[in-house]
């Protein structure tokens, strides 16, 4: 009971800082933020969207069958969006300080 009650106390937390975020993005606070760091508001909204929906699927509880078949695939998919970086500074031509 205890781990049911933790569970749903952290999870009620990510989620309500999610939806604050979210209200942030979405609202226009951080448009002039978006702005001096070079990011389009496109972005903004986007990141704002996706934030809604995750706090709104972390909330929901799901069926247990349902998440035992997208445990191995949950994690993967998370690592998607950064794809792109991670294959650039892995194949980046890097400078030789010493010797090569």
């Amino acid at each position: 009971m205890a781990k049911k009650v933790a569970y749903w106390t952290t999870t009620v937390i990510v989620a309500a800082l999610s939806l604050i975020a979210a209200r942030s993005y979405l609202s226009g606070e951080a448009h002039a933020e978006f702005a001096r760091l070079g990011y389009p508001q496109q972005l903004r909204i986007i990141l704002g969207i996706a934030k809604l929906l995750g706090a709104i699927t972390l909330v929901i509880p799901a069926y247990p069958d349902s998440r035992s078949g997208l445990t191995p695939v949950s994690p993967s998919l998370g690592s998607v969006p950064l794809l792109p970086t991670i294959l650039s500074r892995t194949f980046q031509r890097r400078s030789c300080r010493w010797s090569c």
